[in-house]
This record gives structure tokens, sequence and C-alpha cells, in this order.
């Protein structure tokens, strides 16, 4: 939530470096622990499950946000509506 809020005031290239550092170390840190959770929420002999649903549902998000993206970004004309509204869910959260 930090790092899309300070990407979406980012005015000059050092800002902008800032936000996705901070973005890189909350990605690190979710990668490093999904598998602890993972393990924690349904147990070894369920995992590979898990990790199916996991990636199942990553690959349905990578094809289907950019192009509602894309569409929310022709239809208001601004590119940067789309991190004050990710801002706004990841608060919500």
């Amino acid at each position: 939530m930090i790092s899309q809020f300070i990407i979406a005031i980012a005015s000059d290239y050092v800002t902008f470096i800032v936000g996705m550092v901070t973005f890189s170390l909350g990605l690190a840190g979710y990668s490093g622990l999904k598998f602890v959770i993972f393990i924690e929420l349904v147990g070894v002999n369920k995992l590979p499950n898990a990790l199916f649903f996991d990636t199942m549902f990553d690959a349905i998000t990578t094809i289907g946000v950019p192009t509602i993206c894309g569409k929310v970004s022709e239809i208001t004309g601004n590119k940067k509506i789309l991190f004050y509204v990710n801002c706004v869910a990841a608060f919500l959260w």
C-alpha cells in the first residue's frame, strides 16, 4: 500500500525509484512467506494443491488485470487513477 501511494504521487525519478524499491521489498516478503503460510493453513500433504490454486489464480489475474486496467485508463483518460484505486483497495483490505 505504501509503495502504491509513493508511485502514485511520484513526480520525479528518485521518488519513483523509492516507490519501486518499497514495492520490491514488499513483494519479496510476500514471496518468502507464502510457503510458510500455505503449510500452516493447509499442511504439508495438501501443499501441492494450494500451490496449484495459487498459480492458477496468479495466471488469471496476470491475464485479466492488465486488460481491465487498460479499459479503465481509456475510459477515464487518466493513468494515475489506477494507482489511486489500488491504494484505496489495499487500505480497505
